[in-house]
This record gives structure tokens, sequence and C-alpha cells, in this order.
């Protein structure tokens, strides 16, 4: 008897050390910490459901139109597809800090912010073995920001741009140090998405 527990001990000593190096299992991944072509969606379009107070704004709802479009005029690709509002609270099972899971793929916008003051969006991702399972893009309610081109409010931050730098995050890309691409870590002022770089390695590693 005392053999045969020790064989199941060290059966489930060995599979709990497998599991510990071979990476099984679902990992969370903020936008801080993502590293571009380490995970990826296996295929597109990706469904998403966006808050339902932002598809109701139709100026809000062309924005993130608009930056969906910026993403899919680079790949060549059709990427997104909006399934729907959002109703159903929070779509985190668990913290913030540490999900659970997620409920789903959506555009959250929150309030109160639960994240750093300072930010305008934050994403969080869910991927089993490289592969996106779920993304959440979270948006401050609590900040004020321009729409469409940004003409009159050029000190603002451009809610067209923050989607645009979210849907990077959503898409599986990390920030860079370049300024004026759309994956720094800092919404410049201004809303034209022409006149932004991207990566172009960086966005095959997570398209092709």
């Amino acid at each position: 008897m005392k053999t045969t527990w020790l064989k199941l001990f060290s059966l489930f000593l060995g599979c709990f050390v497998l599991l510990l190096f071979t990476s099984c299992g679902k990992n969370n991944t903020h936008e801080g910490s993502i590293t571009s072509g380490k995970v990826r969606w296996a295929s597109f379009p990706i469904g998403i459901y966006v808050d339902s107070y932002l598809l109701s704004d139709a100026s809000a709802k062309k924005d993130l139109e608009d930056a969906m479009q910026f993403w899919e005029n680079k790949t060549g690709k059709h990427l997104f597809q909006i399934q729907g509002g959002w109703n159903n609270g929070i779509p985190v099972e668990g913290s913030l800090s540490e999900p659970d899971s997620l409920k789903g793929n959506v555009i959250y916008f929150m309030g109160p912010w639960q994240f750093f003051s300072s930010a305008a969006g934050n994403t969080i991702l869910m991927s089993d073995q490289g592969i996106i399972q779920n993304s959440v893009v979270f948006i401050n309610a609590e900040k004020v920001y321009c729409e469409g081109n940004c003409a009159t409010q050029t000190n603002e931050i451009s809610r067209r741009k923050l989607f645009a730098h979210e849907l990077g995050h959503f898409l599986g890309l990390g920030h860079v140090s370049e300024t004026g691409n759309i994956m720094y870590p800092s919404i410049e002022h201004g809303a034209d998405l022409d006149s932004v770089n991207i990566d172009i390695s960086a966005l095959q590693s997570v398209i092709d």
C-alpha cells in the first residue's frame, strides 16, 4: 500500500513539474508584458462585443470603425467583426490583475477606472500555448477624448488613436520605443492615423 502511494505521489509530482516546464494551461498577459509574435490569434476575423455605450454614440462608433480599418488596411485582411453590444458588466472572472478567465472578446468602457490613473486604456489577453483565446480592451471612462480628426481639440486624447493602439495590443503587438509609432506607450496628440508608423515585421509576426 505504501509503495503504491509513493508511486502515485511520484507520478503526480512528475506531471506537476512537466506542467511547469511546458507552460501548459492558459496564460494571462497585460499589454505591458506583450512581446510581439509570442501570442497570436489562430484565425481571422475575430468577433468582438463592444460596450453598448460606445455603440450608442455615433462618433465613438465611427472612431472605433476607423481604428479597425487602420489595421485592416495595413494587413489587407478582414480582422475584426463587431458582434453586438456588451451589457454584462466587467468581462473578467476573478481579479483584474490576475483574472481567472475572460468572458469573451470585448471592448469595455470602464468607469470608475481600476487601472493606473494615468492610463487611457488597458488590454488583457488570455492565451493557451501561444494562441490567444480571448482579449478584453478597457477604455478609461474618466478621461476626456476628442473625436474624429480632433481639428479643434488638439490637446485632448484622440479616441481614434487610442482605439487603434489598444487594438494593436488586442492583435498581440507590444509597446515600442519609437515615437510616431501607433504602439508607442503614450498616445500622441493629433488623430491622423495616416501619419503614424507601424513595425511591419512585428505585425507580420502576429498576422501571417
